[in-house]
This record gives C-alpha cells, structure tokens and sequence, in this order.
C-alpha cells in the first residue's frame, strides 16, 4: 500500500508516493502558482492526475487546518485557498480515493516524531525558521490541536511589546525577530548571501559587526525558544526549516539558549531537524496510512 503525500508551499509543491514503512518514491515538485486559490487547484490537479497507483492523498498545507474534515479554517497569506474551503472533499472528489490535509508545521513534526529526531519521543515541541515562525505540540505522543486547531502558532507570541511589524498585522512577534526572513533583513546589507552561502562561520569571522548581528538573531530565537520549553516542558525541542541546516546558526542558537533556561529545562535536548524538505511528507502520509491502514503506527 501507498498513498500520495504533497506538501503544498507557496512557491513549490513537493510531492512523492510514500510506502508503509516511510519510504519516499519517486520525489519530485513543481511550482505552486500561487496567484489565485483556482491557481493552485490546478497544479494540484495535475500532480494528482499525473500519479497512479496510490491509495489515498496526504497533503501538508500551510494554514489553520481542521484535520477532521479537511477543511482550511484559515488561508496563509503565501497560500491563498480561501478560509473555509473544503480541500480534502474537492481532492477526493477528483482522484475518488480518500484525502487527508493537515497543516504543514504539525506534518513537519509528525514526520520527524516518525523517521527523525523525535522518534520513539512522547512528549516534543517544533519550531520551523522561515519566511515566519511555524510549532507543532506533541503530547503523549499525539499531536496536540489546541481547541481551534491552532496550537503551536509560538511565531506569533510577543516578544517586544510595539516592536517590529508582524505578518499577521501585530507587532513585536517571535517570527518577526528570529525567523529565517528576520535574520536577512538583518545583515542582508552585509551579507545579502547569508542563506544559502556554505560556510556561515566563515563570514562571521571575517566581520565582527556580522557576527554581532547573527548573534542578536540567535539570542531572539534563543528567547522564543525558551518560552516554548517553559510553557509545554518537551523532551525534545526540534529546530526545523533550511536555515538549521547551517550547523554554526544552530550552535549560536544553542548556546544562547542555555542562560534563558531555568535550572529544571536545562535537560531538554535541542535537536535539528532530521528529515529536512521530506518531513511535511511524511508527517502527512503517517496520517493517511494510520487512517486507512488497521495496526499501521510508529
């Protein structure tokens, strides 16, 4: 058995068939073409179409999610589906298999909570570094929702009271000041490479007034970071998006969270992602598989 897992972004969906034991086949993506919610409904219709042999679809999708009908409560501003919308029913209705959607921080922590860092883990919380702030909450080995299916939105807790202007119309917020977009907006008059340029560490020796700005960024997310430890006590705290792929960020980042700890959180461990663009796929597909697969589980 094997469904189709798609992790639909505002720039790309990735997508690939994805086995009972959490093998990734035949991986590949495509622009989402994000202009308009009919726009991206035809480049899903086109993977989909495109696919054969599969069981079910699992889709990670930003947005507020009710993972119970499939329906998108709330639209991403990258993500344009319209509030409301009934995505998992339309997928279904086109491919006549059943569909499943979750948002795509709680797939991501699925994902690692299956094949990754969290495996075997009970009890671990997630933060994804992007364009802003994502978390995902797992408890007793469940994720947990929250009451409107928003738990884990830790980018928006605030951190400087009529600071920096948020995405979500608010200021101060944790994504405005530790996300992956917050630190090029930082030094990107230094270093407008800082994302994808391979050695961090590098850069940062040659210029004392870089390394002071990413060392700002760490000590924010380092904050952030914290408020979540304090709040839902994991045992395992995951970094995650492309930005933790750089080992030096993340070492700043862990050294800067230690002072911000009380005594008693000082144990948790801090890990960076593990399965990287692969997670919002996996994390989907263990939903669908453990819906439609009896005795399927971690």
């Amino acid at each position: 058995m094997r469904v189709l897992a798609l992790d639909i972004g505002g720039s790309f969906i990735k997508y690939a068939y994805c086995t009972e034991g959490g093998e990734l086949v035949s991986p590949s993506y495509r622009p989402t073409d994000a202009v308009s919610r009919e726009r991206i409904l035809d480049s899903i219709t086109e993977v989909m179409r495109e696919a054969c042999d599969f069981s079910a679809v699992a889709v990670s999708c930003a947005g507020v999610i009710d993972s119970n009908t499939g329906v998108v409560v709330q639209q991403s501003g990258a993500l344009p589906l319209t509030d409301g919308f009934e995505l998992a029913s339309w997928i279904t209705s086109i491919v006549g298999v059943p569909a499943f959607v979750e948002n795509d921080v709680n797939c991501a922590m699925l994902g690692e909570l299956w094949k990754g860092a969290a495996r075997g883990c009970q009890n671990a919380a997630m933060l994804t570094l992007g364009t802003s702030i994502g978390g995902a909450i797992v408890i007793n080995g469940e994720l947990y929702k929250g009451s409107h299916f928003g738990a884990g939105e830790f980018g928006h807790v605030t951190l400087h009271p009529d600071g920096k202007d948020c995405c979500c119309g608010r200021k101060g917020c944790f994504g405005a000041y530790g996300s992956a977009t917050a630190l090029l907006e930082s030094v990107g008059d230094i270093c407008p490479g800082i994302l994808t340029c391979e050695d961090t560490e590098a850069l940062m020796n040659a210029s004392p007034e870089l390394k002071k700005r990413i060392c700002d960024w760490a000590h924010e997310v380092a904050l952030g970071v914290s408020g979540v430890i304090h709040s839902v006590d994991p045992e395992i705290m995951i970094l995650g998006g492309g930005i933790m792929e750089k080992r030096s960020l993340f070492e700043l980042i862990k050294t800067a969270l230690s002072p911000c700890l009380m005594d008693a959180y000082r144990d948790t461990k801090l890990l960076a992602a593990d399965t990287g663009n692969a997670a919002g796929m996996l994390g989907a597909a263990y939903i669908a598989l453990k819906a439609i697969s009896g005795g399927f589980g971690r």
